[in-house]
């Protein structure tokens, strides 16, 4: 008897877990969904002005010249800093390697450069020296647009001020702060610093030489 009932307990049971079986491989579902990006745009970088200290310098071994271009315009720098960004001396040249010289008075002007990518983000740029065997270059004065990500109002972006070589994070303009000089994906940077003369040069002469602005996400 014990038999007879053991036999149809099991019976019982495995008709229960074929009937579970079935109902829940009736009830299941499978479904097929994307997986997806968009790469971010490349970092762009374009002269808007030229660096150059113009009809301004010595001949000289050694002498040395500096640009001063702490305070660019805020209107060409994309930013709302209208109080700090006058543009006043920017482009003064003076030193012991050439005439000090106003702002554009013998084609001297600091250098506007900008920067293009993804619309918000952080950047990382570096501002490098460069040298040949007529002269150094040192990019020692200027600064970098930095804005504030969430508002259009006077004096909220921060023009940071670089050190040659380098390397500091500001952040493009977005969609929401526009309004106030800004452009979204953009920021600008401006660039001055000094040359130092490493060779006695020919007078009346052209001299010139490639600076680098690196920048990453």
């Amino acid at each position: 008897m014990k038999n007879i009932v053991s036999r149809l307990f099991m019976k019982a049971s495995t008709l229960f877990i074929i009937a579970f079986v079935a109902i829940n491989t009736t009830n299941a579902a499978t479904g097929s969904f994307s997986v997806g990006f968009t790469t971010v745009p490349d970092i762009t970088i374009l002269e808007v002005q030229p660096l150059t200290f113009g009809t301004t310098m010595f001949i000289t071994n050694g002498g040395s010249c500096t640009m001063d271009a702490s305070s660019p315009l805020a209107a060409t720098m994309q930013s709302d800093a209208t109080t700090a960004l006058t543009g006043a001396n920017f482009g003064d040249v003076a030193g012991s390697g050439c005439v000090t010289t106003a702002a554009g008075a013998s084609g001297n002007q600091g250098g506007y450069y900008r920067l293009t990518g993804l619309s918000g983000s952080d950047v990382k740029i570096t501002i490098n020296p460069a040298t040949n065997a007529d002269f150094a270059f040192t990019p020692d004065s200027g600064c970098i647009n930095d804005h504030d990500g969430a508002s259009a109002a006077a004096d909220s972006d921060t023009c940071l001020a670089f050190a040659s070589g380098v390397q500091l994070t500001a952040t493009l303009a977005n969609a929401t702060e526009t309004g106030l000089n800004q452009v979204d994906t953009q920021l600008m940077i401006a660039v001055g610093g000094t040359i130092t003369i490493n060779q006695a040069l020919t007078s009346a002469t052209v001299y010139s030489q490639t600076f680098d602005i690196i920048a990453t996400y």
